[in-house]
C-alpha cells in the first residue's frame, strides 16, 4: 500500500482583553470632575478602542460630571474586534 505523511500545526488565540479602569477621586461634591484613566492590555494588541454604555467611542482620560452616585461602564476592544 501507499504510506502517507502526517503533520501537525498549532492554532493560538489572542487572550482576552484586560481593561482596567482608575478615578482620581472616588468622592465628590455634586457636579465637579472626576477623570478615569483607563490601562487596557492583552488581546491581540494596539489598537484599542474604548466605548462607553451608549457604545461612543470615546478616548481616555474621560472627563464625568455626577450629580450623584453613579456607575460608568467601558468596554475595550483590540484589532480583532475582541473586548
Amino acid at each position: 500500500g501507499c504510506k502517507s505523511d502526517t503533520a501537525e500545526v498549532t492554532i493560538s488565540v489572542f487572550p482576552n482583553v484586560e481593561l482596567e479602569l482608575y478615578a482620581n477621586k472616588d468622592t465628590v461634591c455634586p457636579g465637579n470632575p472626576i477623570t478615569i484613566t483607563t490601562d487596557i492590555h492583552g488581546g491581540a494588541g494596539d489598537p484599542y478602542t474604548l466605548t462607553n454604555q451608549e457604545g461612543t467611542i470615546i478616548n481616555a482620560p474621560i472627563q464625568v460630571y455626577p450629580n450623584g452616585t453613579q456607575n460608568y461602564i467601558f468596554t475595550a476592544k483590540d484589532n480583532c474586534g475582541s473586548s
